[in-house]
């Protein structure tokens, strides 16, 4: 069976079924990680580069081999008999899993997710000037302008530089986990009868807790346990967070590519980080965030604009479109 062009007549999995695919793809990406790349290669540090290619192979293929059977566990190449085994909506194979690109929509979601960076990115922007100055303190030489560019170049170039650590955080892991965790679980999930709304808050748990033996790992390294479950909380907090905005924006959109790179984005930019808020001390380096703190209020009001213009966001048509969607493929 091929993909593209080919009809998929969609069954209707009970939720149970629809469920333990979840599950079972789930434990699958996880233990790929251990089935594909050796223990002399697992007992690496995790940014080396043996390490990396041998984990982004072992993701591949639990990807590729999740993908290729998809529609075998869930289409009928036959025309579907009128009764509830099929859902009453025939779509290539490729549409629902979300391979069905469109760059104006891609990028505007895309948008909508820096919207909600607004503030750390005017914090990142008013970090230039501290940094220029801090180079002209050392008497280097330049114009405070040519810095600036100077800075910003070396800010952008430092994205693709770093080799597989960059091609992992900013390329391969996000597309592989939205073409598994959003592509390959939303669909039977919709499919099942479940409301996009249950789908929105069930889907993320599996994404968090593919995420738990990263905490199973610092333990063996002999990491402070109450260090590792304060951390493994926050990651989970957070990834379930991102997975419930992913989820939803993949179901209005029934685009991979759109959550992707959201997921990139939100990996460049990391956790939010409010040190301007404190007193520079005498511990405090020349390029410490607290060298922000005489413009706290306006850079804490930036956060909240962002968070604000976030949230309205989601009732814009043009980035989430409530009368289409993903959704509209799987009738009730």
């Amino acid at each position: 069976m091929t993909f593209e062009g080919s009809i998929c007549y969609h069954i209707r999995p009970s939720k149970n079924l629809a469920l333990s695919y979840c599950g079972v793809v789930s434990v699958g990406f996880v233990l790929g990680l251990y089935l594909f790349v050796p223990a002399s290669v697992r007992s690496l540090p995790r940014s080396n580069t043996r390490q990396i290619k041998w984990r982004l192979f072992a993701t591949a293929i639990v990807a590729m081999t999740a993908t290729i059977s998809y529609p075998f566990l869930f289409c009928s190449t036959s025309a579907a008999r009128k009764n509830d085994m099929f859902i009453n909506s025939y779509e290539p194979v490729h549409v629902y899993l979300g391979w069905n690109w469109d760059a104006f929509r891609d990028l505007t979601v895309l948008l909508h997710t820096i919207q909600l960076f607004l503030g750390p990115l005017i914090v990142s922007l008013s970090m230039i000037p501290v940094e220029a100055n801090s180079c002209l303190g050392k008497k280097e030489k330049g114009h405070p302008i040519l810095m600036y560019i100077s800075i910003l170049r070396t800010r952008f170039q430092s994205l693709f530089l770093g080799g597989w650590s960059r091609v992992r955080d900013y390329a391969a892991a996000p597309l592989f986990e939205e073409f598994v965790f959003r592509g390959l679980l939303c669909s039977p999930l919709l499919a099942s009868g479940l409301s996009p709304t249950q789908v929105v808050f069930i889907a993320p748990m599996f994404f968090g807790t593919a995420h738990i033996h990263h905490a199973i790992l610092k333990l063996r390294s002999g990491e402070d346990p109450p260090l590792v479950i304060a951390q493994t909380i926050l990651q989970l907090t957070y990834t379930s967070l991102f997975g419930m905005y992913a989820t939803y924006a993949f179901i209005q959109t029934g685009s991979v590519m759109s959550v992707t790179l959201s997921h990139i984005f939100c990996n460049i930019m990391g956790l939010p980080d409010i040190g301007f808020m404190h007193k520079p001390s005498h511990r405090s380096g020349p390029l410490d965030l607290s060298q922000l703190y005489p413009y706290r209020y306006l850079l804490l009001f930036s956060y909240i604009l962002g968070i604000y213009l976030f949230i309205q966001g989601f009732t814009n048509d043009i980035i989430f479109d409530k009368g289409n969607g993903f959704k509209a493929f799987f009738p009730s």
